[in-house]
């Protein structure tokens, strides 16, 4: 079983909206909350109660566990979703939701940073967060899984050509990088501009490739990845909010079409 996540600083309503959405969820279910009441909303009474709804503060937790391919069963793989719960997240309200819209069942767990009982907020060490990769792979062998190899490092590095090599030693490391990222960026939303049909969609699948839009408004958008933040103009013209925002629109008539 692969797990992996990250923290947020942001208002927990778009993941919960995305991770509960009736198109891609299987089943739901939650830890210390009403499932009779908005979910966001009682995540954000709770920071409030505690003053943890500022900026500055970790606002909820995200993360992920993904069975291999071939796996069919999706009360199982919620099933072991729950038990890492009872792991990482005791005393904090949590919402599960299993979707089966890919070839690989996964769960999300979306986890307030902000315990309900004492105000105090999560925080995840590198020891932690190994701790329950493995837990994962123990939960897995129940349903006799191939484990995830996590600790090998993956030889994910691309060969340079030797353009690209005269280019690097002209222009030096840093710019190399730099453009590198941008490319990487160009990709990853030309990719998400054809797939999605909404902005919430379209926000979450850049997240899933290690992006995020630290601004985002009807004038401009912004995106950053690993340490370079760019605005969507500065990527070229079809990277701009004007141009993501017609093509989400193109996508959602050509779906009514159908």
């Amino acid at each position: 079983m692969l797990f992996k996540g990250k923290s947020s600083k942001s208002n927990p309503r778009r993941i919960l909206k995305y991770i509960t959405n009736p198109k891609k969820v299987s089943i739901v279910s939650s830890e210390n909350l009403s499932d009779k009441r908005d979910y966001a909303k009682q995540f954000e009474e709770t920071a409030k109660l505690w003053n943890k709804n500022r900026s500055t503060n970790r606002r909820y937790y995200h993360f992920i566990l993904s069975a291999p391919k071939g796996v069919s069963c999706a009360e199982e793989v919620h099933r072991m979703a729950i038990k890492m719960v009872e792991e990482i997240a005791q005393g904090h309200e949590v919402v599960v939701a299993s979707h089966v819209d890919t070839e690989h069942i996964h769960s999300h767990i979306v986890v307030n940073a902000t315990s309900l009982n004492n105000g105090r907020q999560l925080r995840y060490t590198m020891n932690d967060y190994r701790r329950y990769k493995d837990l994962a792979n123990e939960l897995g062998r129940e349903l006799n899984l191939k484990e995830v190899d996590w600790r090998k490092k993956k030889e994910c590095r691309k060969k340079i050509s030797d353009s690209e090599k005269h280019m690097k030693k002209r222009i030096g490391d840093n710019s190399f990088a730099r453009d590198n990222k941008k490319e990487y960026i160009r990709k990853a939303i030309d990719d998400a501009r054809y797939k999605c049909k909404s902005k919430e969609d379209f926000i979450f699948l850049l997240r899933e490739k290690g992006i995020t839009c630290p601004r985002d408004t009807s004038k401009t958008i912004s995106y950053k990845y690993d340490g370079l933040t760019v605005r969507g103009s500065k990527l070229g013209e079809r990277y701009t909010v004007e141009e993501i925002n017609k093509k989400l629109n193109e996508n959602i008539n050509k779906m009514h079409m159908r």
